[in-house]
C-alpha cells in the first residue's frame, strides 16, 4: 500500500477512535462522568454570593430590588434568582411564607461540609420552579414544605437525601438526575407528577394519593428504586428498573392496587397480579412478582435473581413451593394473608429480611435462609402459624424475630451461626418453642414479656453469650433443655422478672439449679453446672467448680448470701451480683472471664479470692469492702454516677505482683506509680501521679478529684486506658495510651487539660463526653484507633494543634463521630519507619542446661505488638510495653530451633528478627592431659596448661593434694595454674571442670619441686606411690620402719 495511504487510513481510525471514546466513558460512568460533563466554564462564570434568606412577599420584593434580579413576582413574569455560586453547609436559599412566582435557575449549591445542611428550603412558598441547578454534598438538597414546585432539569449529587417534600400537593418532578448517597422523599403530597427523571438510588411516596409516574429509570444496589407506601390511586407508565424494583407498603387494599403499564425490572416485565384467582406461576419470566388482593396462588419451582423477591397482600390459601430465591432486597413479603404456605425454599444474600405481618395461619416449614444482611424472618401480629423444620443460619442479624405473636409453634428448627440472636421473641404469647437447635449464635433465644408460653426439648450449644436470655415479665415454662457451653442468664431489672419456672435443664451434663424465695439453705455448688438464686436470705454455696458458660453463678435481690470455695473458668461473667446486700465472696478463684460484677448491691465482701485474665467491676455499688485479693493480667474498675460510688474499703490487694493503689481522700502528695499494678483516685485533690504503668489491669482512674495529675506513664490492655469522671482541673501529659477499648475516656469533668501524649492503636482513641470550662486537647499525637481517633460529645474543648493519622493536610479537620467539632490547627501524623530491633546472638547449648531466656530491644515511638514464632508456629503474642522484650523458653530439647519475633508499630510498620538455638546432647566436659612437670626450687613463670572444652561451661576448682585451692568461673578457652612459691617434694594438682548441668570431668598432673643442679626434666611419676605421697615422705616412712624392726629385734634378744 502506498506510503501516503497508509498515512490517511491511520488519521481516519484515530478521528473514528475519538468520535467513539465519549459514548464508551458515557456507558460506564458514574457520578463522577455527570460531574465532569458540567460545563465548567459555566460554573466559573456564576457570581459567588452569600446564602439567600427571604421571610416575606414584601421581603422578597426588596432582596429582589437589591440584587438587580429581573421580574416582578406575578405568573408571567416571576422573579429570577440566577448564575449563582453557593456553598454554605448550614442552608443556601431559603424562601419561606410567600405567595409570589420565582423561579431558580442555573446556580451551583453545594455544602462545604459533607452530608451537612441543605441546598434550598421552600417553606410555604407556593409558585416556585427550581431548573437547571447542580446540588452537591447536603443533608438535603432540596427541602420543600407545604410548598408547590416545579423541579426540573436539575442536577443532585452526593446528597444524603435528593429531596424532601412534604404537604406540597400537584407538585411536579421532570428530568432531573438524582445520583445520591440516599434516596428522595415525598409524603402527603397529592397529585404529583414524575416524569423523565433518573432516580439513583431511589425514592419514595408515603401518602401521597393521584401521583403518576411517567418514563423514569431507577438504579440502585442499596435499596427498593420506588417505594409505595399507603397511597392510593397511583399511576406507573414506562418505568424501567436496573438491579433495584418496586416496593408496595399499605395496610389497607386500596393502597396495592396500582395501574401498572410497561413497567421493566432487569428488562423484564413486572409480574403484578391484582385481584385475580388460581395463578401459578413456574418461571422466571418475570423480573418481580407482586400478588394483592388475590387466591390460590401457586408459585413452585421458581429460581429466581430478581432485585426484589415476592410480595402477597392480602391474599389468601396461596403456596410458594420449592423455590430459590437470590434477591437484592426483600426476599418475601407477607401482609394482611390467610392460610399461607412457604415450604421448601431458599432465600439467600438479601439486604433486608422476610417479613410476615398480620397474617393468619401461615405454615412456613422447610426452608432455609442463609446470609442475609438483616434479620432472616421478621414476624409481627402472627397468629395460629407454624414455624417447622425450617434452617435459619448466617444471617448478620437475628435469625427469627417476632412480636406480638400468638398461639403457633416454633419446632424442630435450627438456628446457627446468626450475628444477634437465633430467636428474638417478644409480647407474645400461648406459643411453643420445642425441639430447636440453637447453636453458635449471639444469644440462643431472648424473651420478653410473654405469658403461657413453653419452651421445652430444646438444645443450645456454644453461643457467644447466653444460650437463654430471660428480660422483662414473663409467664414461661422452660423444661427438659439442654446447654452447651452458655447457659440461662436474667436480665430483667426488677424481682417478678425473675419469677419463671425450670425444670429438668442440664448444662454441660449437670443440672441448673434455680432456687427462688429461699432461706438458709446450703447448696454445693459441685451437683450443679449453674446457680441462680432470686429473692434468697442467709444461703450459703460452695464447693464448685463452673466452666464454659455466660454465667455460672447469678445471685440477684437476695440477701446475706456466702460464696467461697468455689472456681469458675472460662465464661463470660464469672459471676454477677445484683439488687443484693450484705454478700460475701471468699477463697475463691476466677480463670479467663470477659468480667465479675458486682451490680448496684451494698455491703458487699470480697476477700482472699484471685483473679487470673478475670476483671472485676464494681456497678453503682455503695460500702464494699475488696481486701487481700490477687489480679493476674486484670484488675479492678469501679463506675458509677456518685461520688459514693466510689467510696469502699479497698486494702492489700495486688495486680500483677504489684499493689492495687486505691487513694481516698487525700491530698497534695506525689505517687510513684513504679510500684502500683493499679491506680484508683477517688475525691483527692492537689495529686501528681507519675511513673504508672498500668497494663492489663483494671481501670485507672481519677472520679471526683481536683487539681491532679498524670504523666509520664503507660496504659496498654485495659477496657478503659486511664478513665476520669466528674472531676476538675486534671492534666493528663506525656503518657502512652495503645491497645485498650479506649485509650482516655473523660467524662463530666471541668477544666482538663490533654497534652503531649501519644494515643494510638485503641478501639477509640480519645472520647470527651461533657466537658465545661477551659479545657483543651493540644500537641498529642492519635492515630490509627480502629473505630475512631476522638469524640467530642456535648464538651467546650479547644482542640488545636493535634497530630492526626488520618487527616489529608488539606482540608479542616472534624472529628470522628462528632458533629461540627474540629481541630483548630491540625497536623498530619505520619509514620513510615519500621521498628527498629537489636537482636540477641545465636546460641549453642547443651540439653539440660536450664531455661534459655531471649532479650529483644525495641525502638520505635508507637511500638505495638509482637508474634513470636518457634519454627513457624506462634507461640506467644501480645504489646510492646518496654524497650527490652524478654522471653522464658524453658527447658528445650535437642534439637535446632529457630525463634522469629515479628513487631509492628501502630501504623502498621512491621520488622522481624531470627534467632537460632541448637541443643546439643548433653555430656561432660572434655579436658587435656597436660605431662608430669619437675621443676626447680624457686623456680618462677612455671604453670600448668589445660585446654577443656564445652558447650555449656560453668566453672572449675582446682586440688593441691585433695585440698582446693583455687576456684573460677569459665565458659570456654585456656586454664592456666601458677606454680610459684612451692616446698621441694611431690605434688598432685587435679583440675575438676563443670558444665552447667552440674557434669565433670578431671585431670591430675605431677609436679616435682627439686634443688637447683637436679634434674628438671619432666618425668612421668610411678602410678604406684600410695595415699599420694611424694617419694621424700615415702623414703622418711621406710627408713622409719627400718629402725622399727631393729628396736623389735634387740628387744625380744634381751628378754630370752
Amino acid at each position: 500500500m502506498p506510503r501516503r495511504e497508509i498515512v490517511t487510513l491511520v488519521s481516519l481510525l484515530l478521528i473514528i477512535s475519538f468520535l467513539v471514546q465519549p459514548s464508551i466513558i458515557n456507558e460506564i460512568s458514574g457520578e463522577s462522568q455527570i460531574a465532569d460533563s458540567m460545563d465548567s466554564s459555566r460554573i466559573l462564570s456564576y457570581i459567588e454570593h452569600d446564602p439567600i434568606h427571604i421571610t416575606s412577599d414584601n421581603n422578597f420584593n426588596d432582596t429582589a430590588s437589591a440584587e438587580g434580579w429581573i421580574g416582578n413576582g406575578s405568573v408571567s413574569n416571576p422573579y429570577v434568582i440566577s448564575g449563582y455560586n453557593i456553598t454554605n453547609d448550614n442552608y443556601c436559599i431559603n424562601i419561606e411564607n410567600t405567595a409570589v412566582s420565582f423561579i431558580i435557575r442555573d446556580c451551583y449549591f453545594q455544602s462545604n461540609v459533607s452530608d451537612s445542611g441543605f441546598g434550598v428550603v421552600l417553606d410555604q412558598a407556593d409558585g416556585g420552579k427550581i431548573v437547571n441547578n447542580t446540588f452537591r454534598d447536603f443533608w438535603s438538597s432540596l427541602d420543600i414544605y407545604w410548598s408547590t414546585t416545579v423541579i426540573a432539569n436539575n442536577t443532585f449529587l452526593s446528597n444524603l437525601w435528593g429531596i424532601s417534600m412534604s404537604y406540597s400537593w400537584s407538585s411536579t418532578l421532570e428530568n432531573n438526575t438524582f445520583m445520591d448517597d440516599g434516596e428522595s422523599l415525598i409524603e402527603h403530597s397529592n397529585y404529583c407528577g414524575l416524569q423523565n427523571n433518573s432516580f439513583y438510588p431511589g425514592i419514595a411516596l408515603y401518602e401521597s394519593n393521584g401521583c403518576s409516574l411517567l418514563n423514569n429509570s431507577f438504579s440502585s444496589k442499596e435499596s427498593p428504586g420506588l417505594t409505595i407506601g399507603t397511597s392510593e390511586d397511583i399511576s406507573l407508565e414506562n418505568l424501567r428498573f436496573n438491579q433495584t424494583g418496586l416496593h408496595l407498603e399499605g395496610a389497607v387494599a386500596k393502597a396495592w392496587e396500582i395501574n401498572i403499564t410497561d413497567v421493566k425490572v432487569d428488562g423484564k416485565d413486572i409480574g403484578y397480579f391484582w385481584n385475580a384467582s388460581d395463578i401459578s406461576v413456574n418461571t422466571d419470566n418475570y423480573g418481580q412478582l407482586i400478588f394483592a388482593n388475590c387466591s390460590n396462588v401457586t408459585l413452585s419451582n421458581f429460581v429466581s435473581a430478581s432485585p426484589i423477591g415476592p410480595q402477597l397482600a392480602f391474599c389468601n390459601n396461596s403456596v410458594i413451593e420449592r423455590c430459590d430465591f437470590e434477591p437484592r432486597f426483600d426476599p418475601l413479603m407477607v401482609q394482611d394473608s390467610i392460610n399461607i404456605t412457604v415450604s421448601n425454599c431458599t432465600f439467600n444474600g438479601s439486604l433486608n429480611c422476610l417479613q410476615i405481618a398480620d397474617a393468619l395461619n401461615v405454615t412456613f416449614i422447610g426452608n432455609t435462609i442463609d446470609s442475609l444482611e438483616n434479620t432472616g424472618v421478621y414476624a409481627v401480629r402472627v397468629s395460629n402459624s407454624t414455624f417447622l423444620e425450617n434452617t435459619i443460619k448466617d444471617n448478620e442479624k437475628e435469625g427469627f424475630d417476632f412480636f406480638n405473636v400468638s398461639y403457633s409453634s416454633i419446632s424442630c428448627n435450627t438456628f446457627q451461626n446468626n450475628e444477634e440472636d437465633g430467636v428474638e421473641i417478644s409480647e407474645s404469647g400461648f406459643t411453643n418453642i420445642t425441639s430447636n437447635v440453637f447453636s453458635s449464635n449471639k444469644i440462643g433465644l431472648e424473651i420478653s414479656e410473654l405469658s403461657n408460653l413453653t419452651i421445652e426439648d430444646n438444645e443450645f450449644h456454644n453461643q457467644r453469650e447466653s444460650g437463654l436470655k430471660v428480660l422483662t415479665r414473663n409467664e414461661v415454662e422452660i423444661r427438659n433443655n439442654s446447654f452447651t457451653n452458655d447457659g440461662i442468664f436474667f436480665a430483667g431489672r426488677n424481682l417478678e422478672d425473675w419469677f419463671v419456672v425450670i425444670e429438668d435443664c442440664y448444662l454441660n451434663g449437670k443440672l441448673i439449679g434455680l432456687f427462688l424465695n429461699e432461706t438458709n439453705l446450703s447448696i454445693d455448688s459441685s451437683q450443679f453446672s449453674q446457680i441462680i438464686l432470686g429473692n434468697c436470705n442467709e444461703t450459703t454455696v460452695s464447693g464448685g467448680s463452673h466452666y464454659n458458660c455466660f454465667t455460672p453463678i447469678q445471685i440477684g435481690f437476695s440477701n446475706d448470701i456466702l460464696l467461697t470455695d468455689t472456681v469458675i473458668d472460662n465464661c463470660s461473667l464469672g459471676w454477677l451480683f445484683s439488687k443484693s446486700t450484705n454478700c460475701t465472696v471468699s477463697e475463691s478463684s476466677v480463670y479467663q472471664c470477659r468480667n465479675t460484677m458486682f451490680d448496684d448491691i451494698s455491703r458487699f465482701n470480697l476477700t482472699h479470692c484471685y483473679f487470673d485474665n478475670s476483671p472485676l467491676i464494681l456497678f453503682s455499688s455503695e460500702n464494699c469492702s475488696v481486701i487481700e485479693n490477687e489480679f493476674i493480667n486484670s484488675g479492678l474498675t469501679i463506675t458509677g454516677l456518685l461520688i459514693e460510688d466510689y467510696i469502699h474499703n479497698i486494702e492489700n490487694n495486688s495486680v500483677n505482683g504489684k499493689t492495687l493503689g486505691y487513694y481516698c481522700n487525700i491530698s497534695n502528695v506525689q505517687i510513684d506509680g513504679s510500684y502500683l499494678g493499679e491506680l484508683i483516685l477517688v475525691n483527692s485533690s492537689n495529686i501528681e501521679v507519675y511513673n504508672l504503668t498500668g497494663v492489663y489491669s483494671g481501670s485507672n482512674e481519677f472520679a471526683f478529684c481536683n487539681n491532679c495529675t498524670m504523666r509520664d506513664s503507660v496504659f496498654a490492655g485495659n477496657q478503659r486506658g486511664f478513665f476520669v469522671e466528674q472531676s476538675s482541673d486534671i492534666t493528663i501529659t506525656n503518657s502512652r495510651f495503645f491497645g485498650n477499648d479506649e485509650g482516655v475516656m473523660v467524662y463530666g469533668t471541668k477544666n482538663c487539660t490533654i497534652t503531649n501524649n501519644r494515643i494510638y492503636s485503641n478501639r477509640i482513641g480519645i472520647e470527651m463526653i461533657i466537658i465545661s470550662g477551659t479545657s483543651i486537647v493540644n500537641n498529642n499525637s492519635i492515630g490509627w484507633n480502629a473505630q475512631g481517633n476522638a469524640i467530642d460529645t456535648f464538651t467546650s474543648i479547644n482542640w488545636d494543634g493535634n497530630y492526626w493519622s488520618n487527616y489529608d493536610g488539606e482540608s479542616v479537620y472534624e472529628l470522628d463521630q462528632s458533629n461540627d467539632v474540629f481541630d483548630n490547627n491540625p497536623e498530619i501524623l505520619v509514620d513510615e519507619l519500621a521498628p527498629l530491633i537489636t537482636s540477641p546472638m545465636n546460641v549453642l547449648q547443651e540439653e539440660g542446661i536450664g531455661n534459655t531466656t531471649l532479650i529483644w530491644t525495641i525502638n520505635d515511638d508507637f511500638s505495638y505488638q509482637y508474634s513470636l514464632e518457634r519454627n513457624n508456629s506462634e507461640i506467644e503474642a501480645g504489646l510492646i510495653i518496654h524497650e527490652n522484650l524478654g522471653f522464658d523458653l524453658g527447658q528445650l530439647e535437642v534439637g535446632v530451633y529457630v525463634f522469629e519475633l515479628v513487631v509492628s508499630d501502630g501504623a502498621g510498620n512491621q520488622k522481624s528478627d531470627s534467632v537460632t538455638i541448637e541443643i546439643v546432647e548433653g555430656a561432660p566436659p572434655v579436658i587435656n592431659h597436660p605431662p608430669d612437670m619437675t621443676i626447680i626450687y624457686g623456680a618462677v613463670s612455671e604453670i600448668i596448661i589445660w585446654n577443656p572444652s564445652d558447650v555449656s561451661g560453668s566453672h572449675y576448682i582446682i586440688l593441691q593434694n585433695g585440698t582446693q585451692v583455687h576456684y573460677s568461673v569459665w565458659t570456654s578457652g585456656d586454664i592456666e595454674y601458677d606454680l610459684t612459691g612451692l616446698g621441694y617434694g611431690v605434688y598432685n594438682f587435679t583440675i575438676i571442670v563443670y558444665d552447667q548441668a552440674g557434669r565433670f570431668t578431671s585431670d591430675t598432673v605431677i609436679v616435682r619441686v627439686v634443688p637447683e643442679g637436679g634434674s628438671t626434666t619432666t618425668t612421668t611419676a610411678p602410678g604406684w606411690l600410695p595415699w599420694n605421697l611424694t617419694e621424700y615422705q615415702l623414703l622418711l616412712i621406710t627408713i622409719g620402719g627400718i629402725l622399727f624392726l631393729i628396736t623389735v629385734v634387740i628387744l625380744i634378744r634381751r628378754r630370752r
